[in-house]
C-alpha cells in the first residue's frame, strides 16, 4: 500500500498527506508542499494538526480517539471541506478526500486535499453578481414609481442597506444638498438614534465627515467613527461608515452614509460599487428634482422630460442582459417534464420577467419618441389579417374572463393599404389589453371602418384612406377628471386602479404619441361606471401591391439543413449557456468565444454557418471583430458568413451602427426561441429571404384566416 501511495503521490498535482493513527505525517508530497509551504523533509513525522487552525484541532483530536475504535474502512471515501493553515499563517479553504485501512496492526489514513480557493471565490463572485443584479433591478422600479423624492430615497436607502454582499450594517442616511450649497438636509434615514437625527438634521458642507465627502466630493472611510467624531457625541459609537458623495455630471447633490461593523477594512470592490449605486441615485434625484422644477418653466418642463427618458432608458438596457438569461433559462424550464408545483413556480418567473420587460420596452418606445429617433416603416399590409390576428390573440383571454369579443369591418374598409403594421398594432394590443383588463363583465367590441378626413386634415386625397379603429368596452368606466389627463406618462386611473390592476402607466401615452406620428389621433369617450370608447384614427395610403403585402400567416413547419456549424460570441456565461441549448435543441452544434479576439481567430482558422455576436464584449467588441471579419474574407478571398447581432442595447441608431459594420441581421436580447429559429431559417434554409427590413418576424404556424366578421 505504501509503495502504491507513493506512486500516486509522485504523479498527483493535488497535495497527497499519508498520516498513522498517532497523528504523524509520513507521505508529503510535492503537491502539499506547494500548498502548506514546508519542504518534505520538515513535516515528515509532524503532527498533521499543525496544518489546522487552532478551531479544528480539538475536533481533529477528538475524531481520531472514534477512528481508534472504529473500522478505518468506515471513513473511506468522505470528503471534508475546511480550511488548512499554511506556513505563513494563511488560512487556505481546502477538501479533502479520505481514505483508512489497517496494515501490521496499525491504523492509517491518507487524504488528497485540493485547494477550493478559486472555486469559492467564482461562487462569492457569481451570488454578488446575482444580488447586484436584483438590487439594480429594484432600484428601476422604485425610480419609475410616482412618489415624492423623500419617501422614493427612503425606498432606495432600504434596498441598498439590503444588499447581502456589502458589509454594512441596517443603519444609514440619505443627505441632500439645499439650494444655497452650503449645508446637507437629513432626507432619509434607517435606524439613528434619535440624537443623531436631531444633531444632523442639518449639516454644514466641510463639517463631520458626511460634510468632507460633501467637500471633497470624494468617498471617505473610517473603521471607528468614535475616534474621529466631530460633531455627535452621542448615540451608537463603535462602528465605521463610507459616506458616498452622490455627483451628477461632477455636481454635487449629496451623500449617501452607511454604516459597517467597527475595524472593518474598506474594500475596493465594495466601495466601486457604492459609488456606481450613487451615480444611479444621482439620475434618480436629478430627474425627480426636474419634475418639480416643471412648475417653473416650460423649457425647464421639456428638458426634464427629456432626461427622463433618457436616464430611464439608460438603466432599462443595463437589464437586458440578466434578463435574457432568466426568462430564456425560464422557457427552457418549461419544455422540461416537470411537476405542476415546479411547472408553477418556473412559470412565475417567466410571467415576472415577461412584465419587466414590458415595462422596459414601454420606457424605450417612450424614450425613441420623445427623442425624435422613432422610424416608421410603410409597407403593404391587409387590414382583414391585422383584425383576425387580434380576435385569436385576445378571445381566448375575454372567454377565459367571461367576456364576448366582437371584431367588426365596414365593407366600405379597402383590402389592401400601406402604413406601419407594427406600431398599428402595436396601439391596438394596447387598447384591447386594458379594455379586458377593466371590464369585469359584458363585452369589448373592435370596430374597423371609414371615416371623413377631420376638418384640419389636408385636402382629400383620394389615394388616402381614413381608417376608424374603435375599441368599447363595458367596463368601469373613467371619471372625466382622469380623462383629461389619462395619456400623460405614468398616469392611471388612481393610486386604487395602480394597485388592483397593475401596469407602469405608460401603454396609452406612448399609444397617443405613436398616433400623432403617424399623423393621427386618438380620443376618449367615457362614462364612469358604464364603460370607455376609444377611437383611433390614422390615414393610410391604399395600396393595390397584394404581393409585397404584410400578412399574418406563417409556414407551420420549417427545416434546416443538417450538419449546421455556429460560432456564438458572447462574453456572459449565462447567455452563451443558454444560446447553446437553445442551438443544440435544433440540431446544430455550436463553438462559443468570451469576446470579439477570441472569435475573429476562430473565424479566420475555421468555416462556420453563421456567427451570433454580442456588440459589446471585452477585448475587442462585436463590431470591430466584424469588421476586421470582412476585411479578411476580402483580404482572403473568402465567401461572407452571416454575421447576426446579439445585443441588449436596444436605443436608436443600435441596428444601423450593426449593419454599417457589415453585420447581417440584428437581435436584441431578451431573446425569444421562436424569434431566434425564424433568423436561422431566414438566412440558412434553403430560399432564404434575408434580412426583414424592421423588427424579427415570429417563428410559429398559424391557422388559416378565418372569415370576417359580420358587419
Amino acid at each position: 500500500m505504501q509503495n502504491l501511495l507513493q506512486q500516486m503521490a509522485a504523479v498527483t498535482r493535488d497535495a497527497l498527506v499519508v498520516i498513522d493513527g498517532q497523528d504523524r505525517i509520513l507521505l508529503w508530497n510535492a503537491g502539499a508542499e506547494a500548498m502548506f509551504g514546508y519542504r518534505s523533509e520538515e513535516s515528515l513525522g509532524q503532527p498533521i494538526g499543525r496544518l489546522m487552525p487552532e478551531r479544528y484541532r480539538q475536533r481533529h483530536q477528538q475524531a481520531l480517539q472514534r477512528i481508534q475504535q472504529a473500522q478505518p474502512a468506515h471513513y473511506t471515501g468522505k470528503t471534508l471541506s475546511l480550511y488548512g493553515l499554511h506556513r505563513d499563517g494563511r488560512e487556505i479553504p481546502i477538501e479533502a478526500s479520505l481514505s483508512g485501512w489497517r496494515e501490521g496492526g496499525e491504523t492509517f489514513f491518507s487524504a488528497i486535499i485540493r485547494d477550493i480557493s478559486e472555486r469559492l471565490a467564482l461562487e462569492e463572485r457569481n451570488e454578488k453578481v446575482y444580488q447586484s443584479q436584483i438590487a439594480i433591478s429594484n432600484l428601476l422600479q422604485i425610480a419609475i414609481r410616482p412618489l415624492a423624492l423623500p419617501e422614493l430615497l427612503q425606498e432606495a436607502l432600504q434596498t441598498i442597506l439590503a444588499i447581502p454582499w456589502l458589509s454594512l450594517e441596517s443603519r444609514g442616511a440619505i443627505f441632500l444638498l439645499d439650494e444655497s450649497r452650503e449645508w446637507l438636509l437629513l432626507t432619509a434615514q434607517q435606524n439613528l438614534p434619535e440624537e443623531i437625527r436631531a444633531t444632523c438634521a442639518r449639516v454644514p458642507v466641510g463639517e463631520c465627515l458626511c460634510g468632507q465627502a460633501a467637500l471633497t466630493q470624494r468617498v471617505t472611510f473610517v473603521e471607528r467613527v468614535d475616534v474621529q467624531r466631530q460633531r455627535c457625541n452621542t448615540g451608537v459609537l463603535n462602528h465605521g461608515h463610507y459616506n458616498i458623495p452622490i455627483l451628477f455630471n461632477e455636481r454635487l447633490l449629496g451623500v449617501i452614509m452607511a454604516y459597517v461593523p467597527p475595524d472593518h477594512r474598506s474594500v475596493q470592490e465594495e466601495e466601486q460599487f457604492l459609488t456606481s449605486i450613487a451615480h444611479t441615485l444621482a439620475g434618480v434625484i436629478e430627474r425627480k428634482e426636474g419634475e418639480r422644477r416643471l412648475h417653473d418653466a416650460k423649457e425647464a418642463a421639456e428638458l426634464a422630460s427629456r432626461y427622463k427618458s433618457e436616464f430611464l432608458a439608460t438603466i432599462s438596457h443595463e437589464v437586458r442582459t440578466p434578463l435574457n438569461g432568466i426568462m430564456g433559462m425560464a422557457a427552457l424550464l418549461m419544455e422540461q417534464r416537470l411537476s405542476s408545483k415546479k411547472l408553477f413556480y418556473v412559470e412565475m418567473i417567466r410571467k415576472s420577467g415577461e412584465n419587466l420587460l414590458n415595462i422596459i420596452n414601454d420606457v424605450l418606445d417612450l424614450s425613441k419618441i420623445e427623442s425624435g429617433h422613432l422610424e416608421l416603416e410603410e409597407s403593404p399590409f391587409l387590414l382583414r389579417e391585422v383584425r383576425n390576428e387580434l380576435r385569436d390573440l385576445f378571445g381566448e383571454l375575454a372567454t377565459k374572463k367571461g367576456l364576448h369579443l366582437r371584431t367588426r369591418i365596414a365593407t366600405d374598409v379597402p383590402l389592401l393599404v400601406q402604413g406601419d403594421v407594427h406600431r398599428i398594432r402595436q396601439i391596438l394590443v394596447n387598447l384591447l389589453s386594458n379594455a379586458i383588463k377593466f371590464t369585469e363583465k359584458g363585452e369589448i367590441t373592435l370596430r374597423v371602418g371609414l371615416a371623413r378626413p377631420p376638418g384640419d386634415a389636408v385636402a382629400c386625397d383620394p389615394t388616402v384612406a381614413w381608417i376608424e379603429f374603435q375599441v368599447e368596452d363595458t367596463g368601469i368606466g373613467i371619471p372625466a377628471d382622469v380623462a383629461q389627463r389619462l395619456f400623460q406618462p405614468f398616469t392611471q386611473g388612481d393610486a386604487s386602479t395602480t394597485r388592483k390592476y397593475g401596469g407602469s402607466g405608460l401603454g396609452l401615452a406612448i399609444c397617443r404619441r405613436l398616433a400623432e406620428r403617424m399623423h393621427g389621433s386618438i380620443s376618449l369617450a367615457s362614462t364612469e361606471g358604464k364603460g370607455s370608447l376609444f377611437t383611433f384614427l390614422v390615414p393610410l395610403k391604399i395600396s393595390t401591391d397584394l404581393h409585397k403585402a404584410d400578412t399574418v400567416a406563417k409556414p407551420s413547419k420549417i427545416h434546416l439543413p443538417k450538419d449546421l456549424h455556429i460560432l456564438v460570441a458572447e462574453d456572459n456565461v449565462v447567455n452563451q449557456k443558454l444560446l447553446h441549448i437553445m442551438l443544440k435543441s435544433a440540431g446544430i452544434r455550436v463553438t462559443t468565444a468570451e469576446d470579439g479576439v477570441v472569435a475573429l481567430r476562430l473565424l479566420q482558422g475555421g468555416r462556420y454557418d453563421l456567427v451570433l455576436m454580442d456588440c459589446h464584449m471585452p477585448e475587442m467588441d462585436g463590431l470591430a471583430a466584424c469588421r476586421a471579419l470582412r476585411r479578411y474574407e476580402r483580404e482572403q478571398q473568402r465567401p461572407r458568413t452571416p454575421v447576426v447581432a446579439v445585443t441588449a442595447n436596444a436605443m436608436p441608431g443600435e441596428r444601423e451602427r450593426c449593419l454599417e459594420a457589415g453585420m447581417d441581421d440584428f437581435l436584441t436580447k431578451p431573446l425569444d426561441k421562436g424569434d431566434l429559429y425564424a433568423l436561422l431559417v431566414r438566412h440558412l434554409a434553403p430560399g432564404k429571404q434575408g434580412p426583414p427590413s424592421d423588427k424579427e418576424t415570429e417563428w410559429a404556424g398559424r391557422s388559416e384566416e378565418q372569415p370576417d366578421a359580420p358587419v
